[in-house]
């Protein structure tokens, strides 16, 4: 399995004691980190830096049996996420974050493909992503969690675009409640379900936090994806 997506260190800051806390996040590493701990093969394709955070990082990666791909050293500062929670247990989020453009070069061997979160919308590295789905598509399973960051999203609709370009191509796609809010204001559950149905992913998964999943196969649904690959968008704007 090859993951591709951002590691991020989580820094919470305790507003009433004045603590901080430092945690390896970011959905594709945790992904990453979830498979290896069932055992199986898997290596991440992210974005480190050659810093105490890096390495931070790569040391948990690794203590779960995740691959790191040697070129994911390619940041002068890893990214952070700093959230600050106030006494009355509110937070609020500041996001450092860079995704380069780079290649994914795929060794042939792998069987199944996850993309999502930030790299999969963040550019300019976003478009290589992009790349990594289409080479793919038609000859690995695809699973995309787009799991939109809105502190960090660009226009709506070039969003927009850019996550149903991925999602076309995906076999399965599994997005939160607040995803689907965020991408379809307009739509009601099952109009988002029949929507990335529609546009070619074989199964949909929505998830509603203490509501539970629903799970959308597309031919329980009467949708037949097309034998060829949609194509893919390659840019904003």
């Amino acid at each position: 399995m090859l993951v591709i997506g951002e590691s991020i260190v989580d820094i919470v800051i305790d507003e009433a004691t004045g603590s901080e806390e430092e945690h390896v996040g970011g959905s594709p590493a945790n992904v990453a980190i979830g498979v290896a701990r069932l055992g199986r093969n898997v290596t991440l394709c992210t974005a480190l830096a050659n810093d105490a955070r890096g390495h931070f990082v790569a040391a948990h990666l690794a203590s779960s049996g995740v691959n790191i791909d040697p070129n994911s050293w390619t940041l002068m500062k890893t990214s952070t996420a700093r959230a600050v929670v106030a006494a009355d247990r509110s937070a609020t989020y500041a996001f450092q974050v860079e995704w380069p453009q780079r290649m994914f070069p795929f060794s042939g061997n792998e069987r199944l493909l996850h993309v999502g979160s930030i790299a999969a919308t963040y550019w300019p590295g976003a478009q290589d992503v992009l790349a990594a789905v289409e080479q793919s598509a038609g000859h690995r399973l695809i699973c995309f969690d787009p799991n939109i960051r809105p502190v960090l999203a660009g226009a709506h609709p070039q969003e927009l675009q850019q996550v149903e370009a991925v999602a076309s191509m995906s076999d399965v796609v599994k997005l939160s409640h607040e995803d689907a809010g965020w991408l379809y204001p307009d739509r009601e559950p099952d109009g988002v379900l029949d929507r990335l149905l529609a546009l070619g992913a074989r199964v949909v998964v929505l998830t509603r936090g203490a509501a539970g999943s629903r799970i959308a196969p597309a031919l329980a649904r009467g949708y037949r994806r097309s034998a060829s690959p949609r194509p893919g968008h390659r840019g904003r704007g």
